[in-house]
């Protein structure tokens, strides 16, 4: 087949099959039972899916008939999804334990898998699962003996043997899948002028021959574009935090600052109540705090009660130190205080007695 280059039943691929089927083995005098579905129809079964990959056999089958033609027009879609370290839970490698030349995709991977199963237990793979041809294949008989032997199981609740196939729940969904959707028509009974251009082909067949064993597939794209889906995040992590932060901007008034002040409160909590020198530093500075705040309002106190006396002039008169000198009124006018004697005279008026260490001076100027 060559590579189709425009849609339509004309570029695309047409197979006669014949079905022989006077050398299918039915039993004697039509005794045997149809044991499959498949077996309840004469003919072909076919598959349509990329190159290199296993086809869902139990879902993805196509059958047509003798004497009869199928049409399959080809359509294509693409799925790329996302891998585990972008949120998805796709893959591109086969799981532990499991190796391969061939393309990843699920059902590559659940054919190995399951012929590694049958490897494990019975020494050898039916060729249904036997895809890369490297392991020793199983005969019908031999599959059917290991299963019956080996694979079953009882079943408590119908009390039979039962086949328990392999999980293989590792292999996951890959992240770049082609699938091929067929759209299928079916004519039955050929033309004259098919039987006439096949008999041009083989002399030696003949109409019935041709009635009751032929049949054509006709498979080709019904259009040359195939549409893609692509799988991705619902928010990246800067949406993310773009939404949270405009949330709580909005509704809670937050912002970076007052969530980084937050957390430098909680973290002084932590650390005080699992640190005993902080716990000793804040109560020792919670004292000194108080403290200083009352020896404040002390001193505002006692400056109250001297202006209220009237006694500032005074005291400035009465402590020794003082120097005054006479100057003319536009000039400046300088005095000197010792501030140790008019604090011990402040306090023996308020009735407070205290002891300071140092002694220390001012000037002060008046203009």
């Amino acid at each position: 087949m060559h590579k189709q280059t425009e849609p339509g039943i004309q570029a695309g691929l047409a197979i006669t099959l014949d079905a022989h089927l006077e050398e299918q083995f039915d039993g004697f005098n039509d005794s045997m039972d149809a044991l499959f579905t498949n077996s309840f129809v004469d003919g072909f079964r076919y598959f349509v899916h990329p190159p290199k990959t296993v086809p869902h056999l139990a879902s993805d089958e196509f059958t047509v008939s003798p004497n009869s033609v199928a049409y399959s027009a080809i359509s294509s879609d693409r799925y790329v999804l996302l891998p585990s370290d972008q949120w998805g839970n796709c893959t591109d490698d086969y799981p532990h334990g499991i190796q391969s030349d061939l393309p990843y995709s699920s059902g590559n991977c659940l054919a190995l898998c399951k012929a590694k199963y049958f490897m494990d237990n019975c020494g050898c793979t039916p060729a249904l699962y036997n895809i890369e041809n490297r392991t020793k294949e199983c005969t019908p008989y031999e599959t059917y003996t290991c299963i019956d032997t080996k694979l079953s199981e009882h079943n408590k609740i119908t009390g039979k043997l039962e086949y328990q196939p392999p999980s293989c729940t590792h292999c996951a969904q890959q992240c770049n899948s082609l699938v091929f959707r067929a759209y299928n028509s079916y004519g039955s009974q050929f033309s004259q002028g098919a039987f006439n251009w096949l008999r041009s082909k083989n002399s030696n067949w003949t109409i019935g021959h041709m009635k009751a064993n032929f049949q054509m597939i006709n498979v080709f794209y019904r259009d040359m574009a195939y549409t893609e889906y692509n799988q991705v995040q619902d928010a990246s992590i800067t949406q993310l935090l773009s939404d949270i932060g405009g949330n709580m901007g909005m509704f809670l008034g937050m912002s970076v600052i007052t969530i980084t002040e937050i957390c430098l409160f909680f973290s002084k909590v932590f650390w005080l109540g699992f640190s005993k020198k902080r716990r000793d530093y804040m109560y020792s500075k919670k004292i000194n705090e108080k403290t200083h705040e009352r020896e404040v309002c002390e001193t505002v106190e006692k400056m109250k009660v001297i202006a209220s006396h009237g006694n500032l002039s005074n005291l400035v008169s009465s402590t020794s130190g003082v120097t005054f000198k006479d100057t003319n009124p536009d000039e400046n006018v300088e005095f000197r205080i010792n501030l140790e004697e008019l604090a011990e005279q402040l306090d023996s008026d308020s009735g407070y007695s205290r002891t300071e260490e140092g002694k220390s001076r001012s000037s002060i100027q008046k203009y």
